[in-house]
């Protein structure tokens, strides 16, 4: 199993209703790395596997993956790197169905070197940006690329390669109420919507004030203005970075959940939600009251969300609680941030010990994976004060259960997790979490837990 490439984490994925799809190497030499997808009974199918020729191409053939996704509907995304393309193409963006149990309709969306002159960009696909791939519940993907324009962008496109279609591109002319425009010099950060209605990005437009969020539907060209550098901030102060790193959450009503900096003592982390219509709100920042622990809230930083998720969690640095913690995640919303998981906490029951989980909870926020899900639900992984690690699963009105415990026998037996710690691979979507495990004998192994 792929456990320790650069595209470990973004090589699997969960999709509501069960299923999974992950990459692993098997000892057939004709099916040296394949991608896979589980069905939500458990029955596992081969995708796509190195070797394989590409779906219209010029006698070019799979020679690795980049990214796997997987919808509701038992429909697979994946970026492959291609090797012998008569065109000299190096990767694509497949997709494929099952249907009745079996993988159809191998189609491709867009290859390198495909002309997009006709999706609103000027020249030729040259690279594709994994960390703004979007695979949606319709099907459609939405993902980001450079072209020998050059031209920066972020596209969307039908799940059988048609309608490519530019979102934003650096060069468009953006808002600037009460002026006439101002220019996309380059693209800080891009979500779209659970539904694929809408979408949200931070772009660089140059002068004083340069970072700009914006909303918009992804069926026309309107653009909107919710924030900009230099806005003031409704707790005092001003902005002075809109956009302070991690992922936006851009809500189908079209209001985002983001990370901002302000312009007090460093660090002067803002979690803000807002949209076009509504000024926005500060849901928590750097210098608050730390609920629950005491002390006050130091850095602070959103987790990775699936779309229109219900209950947004947030990890933060924490200064001077009496009882020592440095750490914890916290629910944000209209009220006050809910404590969840923190330093101290004890673990719970099923783990089979008595001890607190440390202020170490490896993988969250991995590239290419979801620590919340839509309703809600946290996996992560753990390590405890004693040494011991697990996987763990917060379900909101159920409680928290431990997954897998280092040291315990896996499912069916025949074996013993090793440690969750210092690394972990996990993601998760509503009613499941799939994780990779290491393993004492095996070396390693991909687990999946499903509650429907």
């Amino acid at each position: 199993l792929d456990t320790a490439s650069a595209h470990a984490a973004e090589r699997m994925d969960a999709g509501e209703g069960g299923w999974a799809v992950f990459v692993a190497g098997t000892t057939d030499a004709a099916n040296a790395l394949c991608l896979f997808v589980a069905q939500p009974d458990g029955t596992v199918l081969k995708v796509f596997a190195t070797g394989e020729v590409v779906p219209n191409a010029g006698g070019g053939t799979i020679s690795g993956f980049q990214v796997a996704r997987v919808n509701a509907a038992g429909q697979i995304l994946a970026e492959v790197s291609i090797t012998g393309d008569g065109s000299a193409r190096t990767f694509g963006l497949l997709t494929a169905q099952v249907v009745a149990g079996l993988v159809t309709s191998k189609v491709d969306l867009v290859y390198h070197l495909d002309d997009v002159s006709a999706s609103g960009v000027s020249g030729v696909l040259t690279d594709i940006d994994e960390t703004r791939i979007t695979f949606l519940d319709n099907g459609r993907t939405t993902f980001g690329g450079t072209t020998n324009d050059p031209a920066e962008a972020v596209w969307i496109v039908n799940l059988d390669g048609s309608g490519l279609d530019s979102l934003i591109a650096t060069g468009d002319a953006l808002p600037d109420l009460p002026g006439p425009s101002v220019v996309c010099n380059d693209l800080r950060a891009f979500a779209v919507s659970k539904n694929g209605a809408g979408f949200g990005f931070v772009a660089d437009v140059g002068g004083v004030f340069e970072d700009r969020l914006y909303v918009g539907p992804t069926t026309s060209s309107l653009l909107y203005e919710v924030a900009s550098d230099g806005n003031a901030l409704p707790g005092g102060g001003t902005v002075l970075e809109i956009h302070g790193g991690g992922p936006l959450l851009v809500f189908n009503n079209s209001v985002v959940l983001w990370k901002a900096v302000g312009n007090g003592l460093v660090p002067d982390d803002v979690i803000l939600a807002g949209s076009s219509l509504e000024p926005y709100i500060e849901l928590a920042r750097s210098g608050d009251l730390a609920p629950g622990l005491g002390g006050s809230f130091g850095e602070l930083d959103l987790l990775a969300h699936r779309g229109e998720c219900q209950l947004p969690e947030i990890k933060a640095e924490i200064f001077g609680a009496p009882s020592g913690a440095d750490f914890a995640t916290y629910i944000v919303g209209s009220g006050a941030p809910f404590l969840s998981v923190f330093e101290g906490r004890p673990a719970p029951p099923d783990f089979g010990q008595v001890t607190p989980f440390s202020d170490q909870l490896p993988g969250l926020s991995a590239p290419g994976t979801f620590d919340i899900a839509s309703d809600g639900a946290f996996g992560f992984a753990g390590l405890m004060q004693n040494g011991a690690s697990g996987m763990f699963w917060i379900v909101p009105g159920c409680g928290t259960f431990t997954l897998a415990a280092s040291g315990g026998t896996i499912p069916g037996g025949g074996d013993t997790f090793g440690a969750f710690s210092p690394q972990a691979t996990h993601t998760t979507h509503n009613d499941i979490v799939v994780f990779r495990a290491l393993l004492v004998t095996a070396g390693s192994g991909l687990f999946r837990q499903y509650a429907p």
